[in-house]
């Protein structure tokens, strides 16, 4: 509702939405109006009732955000509510329309050959999220983890980078593929040297429009460097000589010699597997000078510019993925806001399919929030994992940020910067050496900090070091703290910068999406104090 007035499309709606009704009703139950708005986040609501009407009233409107927005306690819904803007304006299945999210999931199943053989007992429900293991680790839930092949650098992503650490450190074997001794190399029993993209056979997707283009290998790998399926055959291919228990065939079948030839790999495991990915061979895309776009089921098929498009090609996809004749793949073939089966699934774990408004336990200011619940429950969205039940829209903890005024949001320092990787490069660090934290005007000024200042920023967890940036296009009440900086990254010793200590120090692991495994890396109670 914007303006006293309905703004949707009743056409589209009535045709291919289910739930509006539940909908409308959930919105005026819960008093969601731009005013509300307002008061929740500042902004004003002459300025989101003008948003609405110019999103609701575009034709095409598309919705696009990085991962930044889903990094907080209620990502899946907050998801949830953006598809529901795109649905009831007719904004899907529409050509420049749709939810851009950046982090597309495959609409249909990924297939692999089954194994061969027999599939190991599982010990226990699986790890929700990949911030989970070090519960493992150091608190055995819900088993014990003694052995991590590790892929990437959960020392500096990862929540709680100080409970992360005593993780590893508790570790009996850490095996670490890396490109850069990054951080975890430092507690790595074996450090196995992996290629760069320019140096082996691969695909690249992109992200925001799913489409897929064949990389030919440039050069050879330096040293020993191996692509990282060559690490898994070869491990398999050495357990076959020691495993007493079961025959060699179980490890080479499984992992096959052949499979080091990636094109065999694509085209042999992945194209000829997955019914959405039958038109993508590499033949197909080697001869392409722009991507090919999944969902492609067919040689002949021209690859999906738009999902969900009310046309042939899409209909050839929804065959192609087990649900012919459906323009969507639910129960109804429509898009489904509120089904009662649908709420009594997400109930079960305390959520809804219409949730009311909660924000993070450490906001305050009357802000409602989310608590965990001892109970662990079934996750309703990924089967064989387990969750903590949740009780919704409890009222806040007003004393949590006592001694802590402002709230902190950790993210990517610019573009030129991208995750740990340009801290290993001379250009990199020279463009980026220095943690530059911004803060308010006003707020500095309070804490008697001035820009470039020295600081420390404080939160119940931990502390790091940084420099002050004044900005007065931040809220007055947070700051802003860039990640992907690491005590290993040394490249800029000899140009005097500083080693820092990852910025999650500051947060809290206990505080995630219960439903994603989604840490909050966007919220949580600081101070900054002058060095």
């Amino acid at each position: 509702m914007s303006s006293g007035k309905s703004v949707y499309d009743a056409a589209f709606v009535e045709k291919w939405v289910v739930g509006f009704d539940a909908l409308v009703k959930h919105v005026e139950a819960q008093g969601f109006s731009p005013e509300w708005g307002e008061r929740m986040t500042t902004v004003p609501a002459s300025t989101i009732r003008a948003l609405a009407e110019a999103y609701a009233s575009a034709r095409p409107a598309a919705i696009f955000c990085n991962a930044g927005i889903s990094h907080q306690m209620n990502a899946f819904h907050t998801y949830r509510a953006m598809a529901f803007l795109a649905a009831i304006t007719g904004n899907v299945g529409r050509p420049g329309g749709g939810c851009n999210f950046m982090h597309n999931t495959w609409p249909g199943d990924l297939r692999l050959p089954p194994i061969r053989g027999e599939v190991p007992e599982k010990k226990g429900p699986g790890l929700l999220g990949p911030d989970t293991f070090p519960r493992a680790i150091l608190e055995e839930d819900p088993y014990r983890l003694r052995a991590v092949f590790l892929m990437g650098n959960p020392l500096v992503d990862g929540a709680n980078a100080a409970r992360v650490r005593a993780a590893y450190e508790k570790l009996e074997l850490l095996v670490y593929p890396a490109l850069f001794l990054e951080e975890p190399a430092l507690f790595a029993d074996y450090v196995l040297p992996v290629p760069s993209v320019l140096e082996q056979e691969c695909v690249y997707m992109r992200r925001d429009d799913r489409g897929i283009r064949w990389s030919d290998k440039a050069v050879d790998p330096i040293g020993e460097a191996r692509p990282d399926i060559h690490l898994w055959i070869d491990l398999a291919h050495a357990m076959a000589e020691v495993d007493k228990k079961h025959s060699p065939s179980y490890w080479k079948d499984n992992l096959p010699a052949a499979w080091k030839d990636y094109r065999t790999l694509w085209d042999e495991v992945f194209v000829k597997n997955t019914p959405g990915m039958g038109g993508m061979t590499s033949k197909r895309l080697r001869e392409r000078t722009e991507p090919l776009r999944w969902p492609c089921p067919s040689e002949d098929h021209p690859g999906t510019s738009t999902l969900y498009l009310d046309h042939p090609s899409w209909a050839s996809v929804a065959s192609a993925l087990g649900h012919a004749g459906k323009r969507f793949f639910t129960p109804s073939g429509k898009i489904e806001i509120f089904t009662p089966q649908m709420h009594e699934k997400l109930a079960r774990a305390g959520h809804a399919a219409l949730p009311p408004f909660y924000s993070h336990p450490e906001v305050g200011a009357g802000v409602p929030t989310v608590e965990h619940l001892a109970e662990k429950v079934p996750n309703p969205l990924h089967p064989g994992s387990s969750t903590p039940r949740v009780k919704l829209g409890v009222p806040p903890n007003e004393g949590a940020r006592a001694g802590f005024p402002l709230l902190g949001m950790i993210g990517r320092p610019s573009v030129v910067h991208f995750a740990t990787m340009t801290q290993w490069t001379q250009t990199g660090k020279l463009m980026n050496g220095i943690r530059l934290v911004q803060i308010h005007p006003r707020a500095a000024a309070r804490a008697g900090i001035r820009d470039g200042d020295a600081i420390r920023v404080e939160s119940p967890r931990g502390a790091i070091g940084a420099t002050a940036l004044l900005f007065d296009g931040i809220r007055e009440d947070t700051i802003f703290v860039p990640n992907f900086f690491g005590p290993a990254q040394k490249v800029g010793d000899d140009l005097g910068l500083p080693r820092y200590e990852p910025a999650n120090v500051l947060l809290d692991d206990r505080h995630f999406d219960t439903l994603s495994g989604q840490q909050a890396y966007k919220c949580f109670a600081c101070r900054v104090v002058r060095v």
